[in-house]
């Protein structure tokens, strides 16, 4: 390589100056330092989002101290990078929260010591060293010589070259295996949870220096925060930041983090501790279903302007991703959710049409490829389950350390306000009493709710008689109707100890999820459904029409159910046959049985049980959040142009 400084006078450090001329600082990196990184050091730690890209071998990084007096040029030589749970302290309790750890190998010892901070989930908390990625900057001319591809004979007028591209400063590729990595794009986008705004009141606490900081408490849907601090007006711009509208403004920078609910201000002069009032509507991250193209590079369209036309599904704000080769290294272009992209390049997005123009910053390689990712606006895909239903009182679920229960025995005792309440067994598997519940004598199942809560620290005792069950197959028949019948040996039985247990078929049906018509099927699959039935201590089952006859061990029972079968198919598609929404016929079919024997547990009339006593230490909380959710959504989407 030759170059020529245009300075008689120039050393070898002037001559690597101008090598490393090559690149510039760019946008601020996607990473942060995790700790003091030292002088000396040949590899550095960083930590990230999840959904934000990895440094990739090759890429040059500035690094530069808080006080902005030293920087260096790093070039990233390995990458190991895992997801890792930290644990914050806000003030007023701990947190938990991932991130993905980079770990970082460099072509050349750190020249000085980079101050680092502790992971936070936003901003760092105190000042630390400031991190770039740098872009190709042409400041320079190089000259290199290259091998010809083909002879040179007299009276060409061209020849050919293996390559116009040579290397500045010699960089090392590495295959690196990755594993458990998702397949497409996987970023997320924030959804709104109410239809209207929500507005609290929020105190600042100082951080350090010049920062303070808040929390909304919930996550933020982009563009609907206003913020009222100091006497001033503030209003998010979508993309991150809160941007001054009316009054006075006293400070210098003011962020939020949608995810998180968390507000960062840094004042103009001194800090601030004051209460301020926020309005904004809810909002949850979500991962949506990615969209996924790419504009192939040839030499009649290599350019450094480009459009892109996604009118039949429009990307949501903040999820556009662009990325392209330059190089041999891929660059990206980010929408941050305000339509203007950033990035190794620039763009814009009209929301409303799917339209975008980019202008990247370096010319894409030949036969490369554009690729674009994002998350469409299809809200049929969301549905937000927020609001006031009725939710059914906490249940508990036991089973007991010893399995075969004389119906009748069983008594439940517990302490709710200093007092003792109890729940009675009716000999008909319910229990009555301070609470309600059922009880399955064979199994020893019982669940049952209590009117009142338990004191903390105390325990459930449960007082019944105990015997064993004996157990085994039982041949059987099964007519037209779907009733089967057979009989139990040992007879007589005890009522209540019966249980019979079987497995049925049913077909379930689901659609693949292409999105072109061509390609959109059905798969039907059949699935076992396991079926536990008690006798009703009354000579039939619960919850199942049928008989048992104690003295001879004969019985009847209905085993095979009638169920919904869904029919799909494609209720709405594009002229060009992409598919936009799909639509289920329900149709009745009835559940089948393929074998000849089933298991029954039983007990003799005549058995001795023996008393037991137990207690519930620690009990299982079923608490159903969602009592209303019964509806399954399927989507998927990919494109390729």
């Amino acid at each position: 390589m030759l170059f020529n400084t245009d300075s008689q006078t120039d050393e070898r450090l002037d001559a690597r100056d101008r090598i490393e001329s090559y690149v510039v600082p760019g946008i601020k990196a996607s990473w942060e330092l995790v700790g003091d990184q030292l002088e000396g050091q040949r590899a550095i730690v960083g930590y990230q989002r999840e959904e934000l890209a990895i440094p990739e071998i090759g890429e040059v990084y500035k690094l530069t101290t808080p006080d902005g007096l030293t920087t260096q040029f790093i070039r990233i030589t390995a990458v190991d990078h895992s997801i890792v749970t930290f644990t914050y302290s806000n003030g007023q309790e701990y947190v938990d929260f991932n991130r993905r750890k980079v770990e970082m190998e460099i072509s050349a010892p750190l020249e000085t010591t980079f101050v680092g901070a502790p992971p936070v989930p936003g901003e760092p908390e105190e000042e630390t060293s400031s991190i770039h990625r740098t872009q190709i900057a042409d400041t320079s001319r190089y000259y290199g010589i290259q091998s010809m591809s083909t002879n040179i004979t007299a009276g060409d007028l061209t020849i050919k070259a293996e390559s116009v591209y040579a290397p500045l400063v010699p960089s090392a590729k590495v295959e690196s295996p990755l594993l458990d990595q998702y397949g497409g794009y996987t970023g997320k986008t924030m959804v709104a949870t109410s239809a209207s705004n929500r507005s609290i009141s929020c105190r600042f606490v100082h951080i350090s220096g010049n920062q303070s900081r808040t929390y909304l408490q919930r996550g933020v849907l982009p563009g609907t925060l206003t913020l009222s601090l100091d006497g001033g007006t503030f209003e998010d711009n979508g993309a991150g930041s809160l941007l001054h509208k009316s009054g006075t403004n006293n400070y210098s920078k003011l962020t939020v983090d949608y995810e998180l609910g968390e507000i960062n201000v840094w004042r103009a002069s001194s800090y601030t501790t004051a209460t301020a009032n926020a309005s904004y509507q809810p909002a949850v991250a979500i991962t949506g279903a990615a969209i996924s193209g790419a504009i192939p590079v040839t030499g009649q369209n290599r350019g450094f302007n480009y459009t892109l036309n996604m009118a039949e599904a429009k990307p949501r704000p903040g999820t556009l991703v662009v990325s392209y080769i330059a190089l041999g290294k891929w660059q990206d272009i980010r929408d941050p959710g305000n339509g203007q992209m950033t990035g190794s390049g620039t763009g814009t997005i009209l929301f409303a049409t799917g339209s975008a123009a980019i202008t990247l910053d370096a010319l894409p390689d030949p036969d490369s490829a554009i690729v674009f990712s994002y998350v469409a606006q299809n809200d049929d895909e969301v549905t937000i389950r927020t609001g006031s239903v009725p939710v059914d009182d906490m249940t508990f679920r036991h089973t007991v350390e010893k399995p075969g229960i004389k119906p009748g025995s069983m008594t439940v005792t517990y302490v709710s306000s200093g007092e003792n309440k109890t729940l009675t067994d009716q000999a008909n598997g319910l229990l009555t009493g301070d609470g309600s519940g059922a009880i399955h004598y064979a199994p020893g199942e019982l669940s049952f709710k209590l009117d009142n809560l338990p004191d903390s620290d105390t325990e459930i005792q449960l007082t019944y008689e105990e015997g064993t069950s004996a157990g085994g197959e039982v041949i059987v028949a099964v007519d037209g109707q779907g009733v089967m019948s057979g009989t139990i040996p040992g007879a007589p039985l005890l009522p209540g100890s019966i249980q019979l247990q079987f497995l049925v078929e049913q077909l379930s049906n689901v659609p693949n999820g292409a999105r072109q018509e061509d390609d959109w099927t059905t798969y039907e699959t059949t699935r076992n459904v396991a079926k536990q039935v008690s006798d009703d201590t009354a000579g039939g089952w619960r919850g199942v029409t049928g008989t048992i006859d104690y003295q001879t061990g004969a019985f009847t029972i209905l085993a095979l159910q009638d169920y919904t079968y869904p029919e799909w198919r494609v209720s709405r598609a594009t002229d060009s046959g992409y598919v936009r929404e799909v639509e289920a016929t329900n149709t009745t079919k009835t559940q089948t049985f393929n074998g000849s024997t089933i298991t029954a547990i039983a007990q003799a009339s005549n058995l001795s049980h023996a008393p037991y006593n137990e207690s519930i230490t620690s009990p299982e909380l079923t608490i159903d959040l969602l009592p209303l959710m019964k509806q399954c959504r399927f989507a998927s989407r990919q494109r390729g142009l």
